[in-house]
């Protein structure tokens, strides 16, 4: 089986979660014995990445195509041509769910539910990317959009001027700041290798307006850093009970937790263990994700 992801990002460089939830997919089908590629017409020079070639070639041969967020032009385009078994990947809730889509494969359980007939493809995060290494000093928020709840760091900034914050620029959406702003901000550019920010990350912000899943914390629990999180359907979903929740009203809340999980070490212990085990759990649920759809496929093109 053929199997062609039409993206116009891909890892390791500018690439979210999104386009890691497509490699790991991608590397799971090729651990079935299929054969992988991602077309993305704007890419300039081809490349590999873990053995996935990426290319802007329009693909000949193709039984399966996947296309998800502002890839549909090109989505439709190679299924047209083609005539390949369509699957389109939602990843939020204002995504479209693709009207010409044979499968439509959701990220969450929340968005299944929305999306009728749909199948569940969890963003599979592996222990081995995140678990090695230490624990940095700071306290980190990665994608620096008010969407991801940029003005809640900009609170804490304030409101704990002896602690340090790390902000990381995200590889989409507006970003508030640049380096400068505060003293005891640090702000990074998009990190193509995500080990790199849980270096220097002793716990983990996640003040989101909205999330479908809550793969960062996912990661962070790997390394046991514990996460401080909006009570989103999407963290409630991938942390469950092994993450820390705050309204985004509420500045003084995330203040308070932060300053505990610093000052108490048997607090920041428990909680560091308690994410670390939900991580591995649903590294094990993610891994079946991927071989149900796997197996999908393979029924669908026999």
């Amino acid at each position: 089986m053929r199997v062609v992801w039409c993206a116009h990002l891909y890892p390791p460089g500018g690439a979210a979660g999104a386009e890691w939830t497509a490699h790991e997919f991608l590397l799971a089908c090729q651990r079935r014995g299929h054969t992988v590629e991602v077309y993305n017409p704007a890419q300039r020079l081809p490349y590999e990445f873990e053995g996935v070639p990426v290319t802007s070639h329009p693909p000949r041969r193709v039984d399966v195509c996947i296309g998800h967020l502002s890839a549909y032009r090109t989505f439709t385009a190679v299924a047209n041509r083609t005539k390949a078994f369509r699957v389109w990947m939602v990843h939020g809730p204002l995504q479209s769910a693709g009207r010409e889509a044979d499968l439509i494969v959701a990220n969450s359980k929340a968005l299944q539910a929305e999306n009728p007939g749909s199948v569940l493809l969890r963003p599979h995060s592996p222990a081995y990317r995140y678990e090695q290494g230490r624990r940095g000093e700071m306290v980190t928020l990665v994608n620096l959009s008010q969407w991801k709840g940029a003005h809640v760091l900009a609170r804490l900034v304030e409101l704990l001027p002896t602690v340090g914050f790390l902000g990381v620029r995200g590889a989409w959406d507006e970003q508030q700041w640049r380096r400068g702003r505060y003293q005891n901000l640090t702000v990074w550019d998009t990190q193509p290798v995500f080990a790199t920010v849980l270096a220097a990350t002793r716990i983990m912000i996640c003040p989101s307006r909205a999330e479908s899943w809550g793969r960062v914390a996912v990661e962070a629990g790997h390394r046991g850093i514990p996460s401080v999180c909006t009570p989103t359907i999407g963290f409630a979903e991938s942390m469950a009970n092994d993450a820390l929740y705050h309204s985004q009203a509420d500045p003084h809340a995330w203040a308070d937790e932060v300053e505990r999980l610093l000052d108490d070490p048997a607090w920041y212990a428990q909680w560091a263990r308690k994410a670390q085990r939900r991580s591995r759990y649903v590294e094990q649920l993610t891994r079946k994700d991927a071989d149900r759809v796997i197996t999908r496929l393979e029924e669908a093109c026999a």
